[in-house]
Formats: C-alpha cells, structure tokens, sequence
C-alpha cells in the first residue's frame, strides 16, 4: 500500500518558484518543450480530460490577463486589443508552435507596470483630502480597461485614496497611533501603501524568464482546477519536505513586512542559535550559497523565495547578510542541519471538566514522509497520543483538525482506522467507469470511547475524508464550522524526464462512503458553531475554475451504534444558540458579509468610514469573543514530548481559552453522560 499510494497526496495549497534548466538548454527551446509537454499531461492524466482548442485557449487568455490585472490599473484597452490576436493561439502553442503570447504580454506589462509606478507615486506624494460629502469606491469589477494614462490615473486615485482611508482607520484602532492627528495618521497610511506598492515593483522587475515561464504554467493548471500546480525542480523538493515535515535549514523563523524580511523567532539549539550572531528584528539583506558564490540581493523577493534560498542540503553552507537593529551589517556563515518542526506534529493534553478527564489532540497536517519509511507519518503518531491519552483513563477524546489543510490520502485511511476499525473510507473516482473503495486495514479500532472532532472552514480534502467517514459512521460528533470543501486527489508527476520538475495534478474525485462529494459543499459539523471573520473566509466554491458536486451510489458500511449521540448533538447545539458570545458572532458576520458585499460600490465618504470603523471595531471584538475570560480558562496538561517545554508552554497557554475547544468539551461531556 505505502509503494502504491506513494505520490497521491490530499493538499489545500499552492506556490510557485522560478524553473530551473537542468539541461542548460536554450530557454526559448526548453520552454516550448515543456510547454508540449504540460499540454500533454492535461488532456491525458487531468480528471477533467481537457480539450486543448481555441475554447481552451481563450479561457486560459482571460484568465493570464485578469490574474495580472484584475484592478484593470494597469494595461490600457489598446494593450488588450494588441494581445487579443493570441486569445485563439495559446492551444497552438501548446500543440508545438512557438511561443509568442507570454513574451509580448511580459513585455508590455512590464512597460506599463513602470509608467503605472509613476502615476501611483506621484498620487501618493500629495495629502489626501477626504470630505465627508464626496464619494470613492474601488470599482473592481469595471468592464473595460482605460483608455489613457488620464484615466488610469483616476482610476488609481480613487483605489489608492480607498486603501489609505482604510489604513487610516486601522491605524486609529492600534493603542502605538494615541495622540496623532488625523494628518499625522493621514501619512502615516500613504508611507506604508507606497512601501507596499514599491516593493511589489521591486518583485515583478526581479522575475527573470524562467520564474515568468513557471507562472505561466502555473495560470494553465489552475484554469484546469484550484490545485493543480506546476513544481520547478527545488520546489518539488521543498514540497517532499513539508509532507515529510522535515527540511533542512537554519532554524530561523522569517516574517515579511512592508519592505522588509526580518527575524520573527530563532529555534533554541539551531544553527542560527547557536552561531549566537543572529537575533529577532535582524533584516535579512542577501543570501549566498557556499563560501564563495556571489550572493543575491533579497529586496523586493517573496518571503517563499527567501526560504528557499535559505534551505538546502545538510550539511552544506549558507551565508547570510544582515542589517542590525543599530544599522550595521554582517556577515554570517551557517551550516545547515535537519531542522526538526516541533509545531507540525500531533500533540496532546488532557483537562478535567464536570469531574471527567477529557484527551485533546492536535493535528496540524496529514503528514506523511513518503521517502522515509521510518519518517514521520500522522497515522503512527495519532496511534501514540491515543494510546498514551488511553493510559491516563480519559473519558473521551477531542481530536482537532482546525486549519488543517489536508495532506497524505494514505494517513487520512489509516487515520479513520484507529476509531472505526475495519471497513471502507472513502470512494475515488477516476472517471464515470472507475470508481474504487478504499478500505483501511485496521482490523480493530484502538480507541471506540466518546470522540468529537473539530473542524472549520480551513479544515481541507483530507481534513474532510476523516471527518466525513467519522460522521457517515455515527463514530463521534463533529463541531465547529463547515469545511472547506476541497473533494478532489493530486498526484505528482515529473514532467519530462524529470529535468523539467514535476506537476501535482488533479486526477481523482474522492466521495464519501454514502455516496456524496464534499466538493463545493464541504462537511457540515453536527453542531454548528459560528466561526470568528466568516465572511474573509475562502472556501472552494469561491475559487476560480473549481470543480462541481456531484453524487454517485454509496459504499456498504455499518453504522457504529453510539447511545445518545442525536441527544448530545441536540443538547450541544440548544446551547450554543443561548450563548451569548455565539450569537455575537453570527450577528457579525451577517454585518460584515454585507459590509464585504458592497466595498466595490461608490459611496460617500461619511458613510465609509462609519463602516470602516465599526468593522475595524467588530474585528477587534471578535478576537476577544474567541476567548475564554480569565475566571473561566480551562487548564490543560500536556502529554507526551512532541515538543520542548518552552513550546508546551506557548501551546497550552493558548488552547486554554479557547472557546471553540470549550464547546467541543462540553459537547463531549454531553456525549458521555
């Protein structure tokens, strides 16, 4: 089983790198090879089975142009009129013809990003007058591209003044803005959008041919499907290694701010650590490999591609530039080592409520090392924490998968098999002849007492296969949010011969065992509570191109036979619609849905920023509503050594008021008693 499934993966995210040619050939060649190649793969492993012709073609057109442009701020309409002459060629490309669409649209937006710069700086080197009677809107959704600089400009005129009322308002909510006047917060918020739209130039004019080339690629899978993902060479490794929950690098945790890449956290007995010569704050400047390569200047890169830059083999060097808190700047040399990421892996903790011990597990991933049969797999470490939860008598278990994006379908049907014992997970389909039932070979369960499990809309694909089978079972109750809805299997493939990196490639449909998709709708939790920021949250049906729901027959199962589980979910779900911070919550993100809904419209300044304020405001609150009051923090201990003490510590001290694990608990002492 573990050969068979060994590059079929259930994962809720996507990143780019720039392409690496291993055969050092000539671009323009290796591009249109690869190019013939990704095409190939499309029509004959895609789920879907695209027909690559002037429809595909057109569709993959619109769509390269609004994800560069999707303000419309920066092409002009004779721009997309020159361009249109290859909304019927892209298929030909990808059939063997040259490739001329993505070096004439680099070209021109490249231009016509350095004449927009001009106009949003000279916009932001002036105050902006905000009268409560005029009106400004962000028009997103405009129909047309402008027709001149002159309009252009009015159009970033109006966005950026939006984005600067905005700011200003957020900056009124932080405590550091007390004592500064509307002019001083004013410029305060147009300095911050200038950084922001400097350094995102700074980016773009960074790309060379080939990371263009992996972003083009990349628009091509994602007009197939949300998941499908072109993988250079590195990142093909990088992306072994987070399944792996493994890398190797020199435990230093970046953060990315308006100009910057700093130091967010060192991890105690790292290679950063130890060298004693970094510190949090410090700015990462350039990065070298070796002790001799020349090094590359990081300003303006995505914080993914400094990472990247940062890892590598273990044991080799990296050298690092970096700007103290006091201005100076030095040079460190680091070995790399294996890093070990304490906060990727199962955990658990144990709290008494109503006289009962309650286990709670933490799941961050499905995790899975696929290169490393003594790795790391969530499977065998949920095995663990059960049984030592087990040993301590607990009277029920909470297992929390929470923004857990997905992950390895092999751990998630081993995972099933430690609360169901034997019988069938889930269905995968291939196409309408070849649907598959996929058993998991538990022949009993390790653990059969009281079990929730806790999900929301982060909670993904093999997030989804566990909870589905959990509840299509009657196993245990699931609470919390509805999930993402993510019902679709990847598979990695090399592209080529290996030398062109690989594409994780969307070739499966998985079905629940009673027959529906969680594609498009998701898993609806037994008892549902309102989630804090409902209305931000992107779910699939809000993806571009994302596949439809459907249904087929329904695998043969038995229900296990749970007392008084309808009773728990209906006493659980009576109080939650009582609680008075539940129902706070749901009143915000009605208000903010709307609020959400109408940011596009042209209002009138008085109107917005009354608006601005109370969402800044219902923000803010709700972060406090998420939180037990100190009287009422529920007090955990940690079990098992997933992590240092001092990690123990941050982790327990956060779950500890946590409202939604609160509600879990108590639906759980529902359950038992």
């Amino acid at each position: 089983m573990r050969k068979k499934l060994v590059w079929v993966m259930l994962v809720c995210a996507s990143v780019c790198f720039s392409f690496v040619n291993q055969k050092n050939e000539d671009p323009p060649l290796a591009q249109k090879k690869m190019l013939v190649l990704f095409g190939n793969m499309l029509r004959q492993r895609h789920y879907l089975k695209p027909v690559i012709n002037d429809e595909f073609s057109s569709g993959i057109w619109n769509a390269y142009i609004k994800g560069l442009d999707a303000r419309k701020i920066i092409f002009l309409q004779q721009d997309i009129d020159q361009l249109n002459k290859y909304s019927n060629y892209l298929d030909n490309e990808m059939l063997g013809d040259s490739i001329k669409f993505l070096p004439e649209v680099t070209r021109i937006y490249l231009q016509r990003y350095g004449e927009a710069a001009v106009i949003f700086r000279k916009i932001l080197a002036r105050p902006f007058v905000f009268n409560d009677q005029d009106s400004i809107g962000t028009q997103r959704d405009l129909s047309t591209f402008a027709k001149d600089n002159n309009e252009l400009a009015e159009r970033w005129t109006r966005l950026l003044k939006y984005m600067t009322l905005e700011r200003m308002i957020s900056l009124k909510q932080d405590n550091k803005s007390k004592g500064k006047t509307e002019a001083m917060l004013e410029q305060s918020a147009r300095e911050s959008i200038l950084k922001q739209q400097n350094r995102f130039l700074l980016r773009i004019n960074k790309y060379d041919q080939n990371r263009i080339f992996s972003n083009y690629l990349n628009a091509i899978a994602r007009y197939s499907d949300p998941h499908s993902d072109y993988f250079p060479p590195v990142m093909r490794e990088m992306f072994n290694q987070t399944m792996a929950n493994r890398f190797c690098g020199i435990g230093a945790v970046l953060k990315e701010n308006d100009d910057d890449i700093s130091i967010s956290s060192i991890e105690p007995g790292s290679p950063s650590a130890k060298s004693g010569l970094l510190a949090i704050d410090d700015k990462i400047i350039k990065i070298g490999e070796g002790t001799k390569t020349e090094m590359t200047d990081v300003a303006g890169m995505e914080l993914s591609d400094v990472v990247n830059l940062i890892r590598g083999e273990e044991g080799s060097t990296v050298r690092i530039v970096c700007r103290k808190v006091d201005g100076r700047e030095i040079t460190v040399s680091l070995i790399r080592q294996e890093i070990k990421q304490e906060d990727g892996a199962a955990r658990s903790a144990i709290v008494a409520k109503g006289g009962k011990k309650i286990g709670y597990i933490f799941l961050p991933s499905f995790y899975d090392d696929f290169q490393h049969e003594k790795g790391a797999h969530c499977a065998d470490d949920m095995v663990a924490e059960v049984t030592g939860l087990m040993e301590q008598h607990v009277n029920g278990i909470i297992i929390d998968l929470r923004n857990n994006g997905g992950g390895s379908l092999r751990e998630a049907i081993k995972m099933v098999g430690i609360f169901v014992g034997l019988g069938p997970v889930v269905q995968v389909r291939t196409d309408a002849e070849h649907v598959q039932v996929l058993n998991n070979s538990e022949q009993k369960a390790v653990y059969d007492g009281p079990l929730t499990v806790l999900v929301n809309e982060h909670s993904a694909s093999a997030s989804e296969i566990f909870a589905a089978a959990i509840q299509d079972y009657k196993r245990g109750i699931i609470v919390g949010d509805a999930t993402f809805g993510k019902g679709t299997v990847q598979q990695t493939l090399p592209l080529g011969l290996n030398e062109y990196g690989a594409v994780k490639i969307t070739c499966q449909k998985f079905y629940r065992i009673n027959g529906s998709s969680t594609q498009m709708k998701g898993v609806i939790p037994d008892v549902i509570m309102p989630v804090a920021f409902e209305s931000l949250a992107v779910r699939e049906g809000k993806m571009p191109h994302a596949m439809d729901w459907d249904m087929i027959n329904p695998s043969q199962f038995v229900l296990k036979d749970i007392p008084a589980l309808d009773q728990a979910v209906m006493h659980a779900s009576e109080r939650l619609s009582a609680d008075v911070r539940f129902k706070t919550i749901a009143q915000h993100n009605s208000w903010m849905e709307d609020y959400l809904d109408g940011r596009e419209r042209t209002r009138k300044i008085s109107e917005l920023k009354k608006d601005m304020i109370a969402f800044a405001t219902m923000m803010k609150s709700d972060e406090s509503l998420q939180q037990l009051p100190p009287d009422k923090k529920m007090s955990f201990n940690a079990t098992g050594n997933a992590m240092s003490p001092v990690q123990n510590q941050k982790w327990i001290q956060s779950i500890s008021s946590d409202i939604y694990i609160d509600q879990a608990i108590s639906t759980i002492l529902d359950l038992i008693s």
